[in-house]
């Protein structure tokens, strides 16, 4: 009898480990010999209310645009905003000497994609400009009506045109709000890295709605943004910051209301890949890749409420379903329970994948399902992409 009990809750223990499902599965691997060309992306994000994933844009003399994966369909898309006739059509935005340069293409470029969305018909697009034989650089935010198929909205967010400028700028996506069609971003610059380290980061956060380009924060930082995550319905958005455990000072992180534009200072851990907010937007989930340590903060407050330590080599967190907050590790998927923050399952990921993993850029569509990707899924450069729902 008691044999049989041991074997009854060894059969419940093995199926609550095998019960995830697989859901699509496919490669990709950067070809700049093909037309469009493909250079995959490092961190893929949903779109198109999470019907499409960026995967990936043209390299720069190409034609420029985007490529698209249907999470329904399961085929790729490309998509080419007509940013060379835009320009043309407004050389006075150009560098001057521009004109003089012996191209096939202006050296204008799609730097990063912001949002693309079929419901508005727009697509968001970061551009950058300039070459070799150009002094300096422009950087501009567009965006691309769909049903017109025009550039309908353009700004111009840095202009540096100085020769060897020690200035450096980065534009990180925040994400989109569907329910008031608003996208965000993050522009950052610092205008003197001749100590070759980021210093006096001057940091704009930017909404785009209703035509509409605003800043809703601007603050200084000692070091670029890095990572922010988002709680639309609670509005509210956490900007962190990159430093190693041996880097001084301590990264921080910005915690901003959006409808009121106010912002709080918060600690957050070192190399911060995992972040998340609860269902309910009340509690900040931030994890270190790192030290392995996970720091729960009150959302409203940016206080800690519990600390603990989880697992090193993490690089994606989130909640796939109630109450299951996931770790994904290159070791596996450690699912948490999200009262209780003890382990519930481990799905390693020897089980999908031979050899090396790296789990860097894997998505979470919240209470719906995972995307491990795999840097090293081979051969040559290809990235794996394996879909995992939780039942």
């Amino acid at each position: 009898m008691q044999r049989c009990i041991l074997i009854s809750v060894y059969c419940l223990f093995t199926l609550s480990l095998m019960g995830e499902s697989v859901l699509d599965r496919f490669s990709l691997d950067t070809d700049f010999k093909i037309r469009p060309s493909f250079y995959a992306t490092d961190s893929p994000f949903f779109v198109n209310r999470s019907k499409h994933i960026y995967i990936g844009k043209t390299m720069n003399s190409d034609v420029q645009g985007v490529h698209l994966y249907d999470t329904k369909s399961k085929t790729k898309t490309f998509l080419s905003p007509p940013i060379d006739d835009y320009f043309l059509k407004h050389p006075e935005l150009l560098i001057q000497g521009t004109e003089k340069l012996k191209v096939e293409r202006l050296p204008v470029y799609i730097s990063d994609l912001l949002f693309y969305d079929e419901q508005i018909g727009k697509m968001g697009i970061f551009i950058e400009h300039n070459h070799y034989q150009l002094t300096g650089n422009k950087s501009f935010f567009a965006v691309w009506d769909l049903e017109k198929n025009e550039i309908s909205f353009l700004k111009e967010l840095r202009s540096d045109l100085l020769k060897d400028s020690p200035s450096y700028s980065i534009i990180l996506p925040i994400g989109f709000d569907e329910k008031k069609d608003a996208a965000y971003f993050t522009f950052a610059t610092d205008l003197d890295m001749k100590n070759k380290s980021a210093s006096d980061v001057k940091i704009e956060v930017f909404r785009f709605v209703d035509d509409n380009l605003e800043v809703i924060q601007s603050y200084m930082s000692n070091r670029f943004p890095y990572h922010p995550v988002a709680h639309w319905e609670q509005g509210k958005i956490l900007i962190q910051s990159y430093a190693e455990i041996h880097e001084a000072p301590s990264p921080n992180g910005r915690l901003i209301d959006i409808s009121s534009g106010e912002g709080i200072t918060v600690s957050v851990p070192v190399v911060p890949y995992g972040a998340t907010f609860s269902k309910d937007g009340k509690l900040l989930y931030l994890a270190s890749s790192q030290t392995g340590e996970l720091s729960v903060l009150d959302a409203n407050k940016g206080t800690q409420i519990k600390k603990l330590k989880l697992g090193t080599h993490g690089h994606t967190m989130g909640f796939w379903k109630e109450n299951e907050l996931i770790w994904v590790r290159n070791s596996g998927v450690h699912i948490y329970d999200a009262q209780t923050l003890k382990q519930k399952k481990l799905i390693p990921t020897s089980k999908y994948f031979k050899g090396h993993v790296n789990v860097a850029g894997s998505l979470v569509l919240p209470y719906q399902y995972l995307i491990i990707r795999n840097s090293f899924e081979g051969p040559g450069s290809a990235v794996g992409y394996l879909f995992l729902s939780p039942d």
